[in-house]
């Protein structure tokens, strides 16, 4: 005896497709979202040079792209591999450069940065090697005399330097050493002194730089990071 006939309910008993969204969101999407949300939150890079025009009023010459090649010490690379992209952004730091300074025949360019190991001295050695390239005489002077890494870019040895010269120790003629490049030399920071701020301070560092300005189109400073310390 049929008491009443079978019925079929408009919502199937499976899959049950709420219950699927809301794994899928809980799982899937709210993970992705809290992971870009704290590195966001944490982000402490800069990723794009349009993050560094939105901030700054000063003019951007270039930029400079990660070496790839991991080094114990910077080093110079230009020389090796002239056409690389490194060398070329360099080159065209080297042309923006021109358009901005006055057309002068000696120039200082002072390299710092806000801590150290943010490559100051990769910099300057090898902005140094293209500027040589072009002809002009380069000099390039070690005022890191707290932490020195010159003398390590070069493979010399740091016996005599910046220090020794204000010191009143060595004739600054004796302690320039020369690369490999033809118009590129080098002044180490000589022993680390304990009063590195006072003798940058000394009359002799002023005379040191008329003395090189007459041998030399172009003084290139490493200096110590400017926000860590008042060199």
């Amino acid at each position: 005896i049929i008491l009443s006939e079978a019925t079929v309910s408009d919502i199937p008993i499976s899959p049950n497709r709420t219950k699927i969204w809301s794994l899928f969101i809980i799982i899937g999407i709210l993970p992705i979202i809290i992971y870009i949300v704290v590195k966001y939150l944490l982000m402490n890079v800069i990723y794009s040079q349009k993050q560094i025009e939105n901030k700054l009023i000063a003019p951007i010459l270039g930029s400079i792209p990660t070496y790839q090649k991991k080094m114990p010490a910077s080093t110079l690379v230009v020389d090796g591999n002239p056409k690389s992209s490194i060398s070329e952004s360099l080159r065209a730091i080297r042309t923006n450069s021109d358009f901005m300074l006055p057309k002068k025949s000696k120039q200082i360019f002072g390299v710092t940065s806000t801590i150290s190991g943010e490559g100051k001295t990769f910099f300057a050695i090898n902005f140094a090697a293209i500027l040589a390239l072009t002809g002009k005489r380069v000099v390039v002077l070690d005022l890191d005399m707290r932490k020195p890494k010159i003398h390590v870019g070069f493979n010399v040895e740091n016996k005599e330097g910046i220090s020794s010269i204000l010191s009143g120790i060595s004739e600054w003629r004796n302690t320039i050493h020369k690369s490999s490049l033809k118009n590129l030399d080098f002044i180490t920071s000589g022993p680390i002194p304990p009063n590195p701020n006072e003798l940058l301070l000394k009359r002799e560092f002023d005379e040191l730089l008329e003395h090189l300005h007459q041998d030399y189109d172009i003084i290139m400073a490493d200096n110590p990071p400017i926000g860590l310390v008042t060199d």
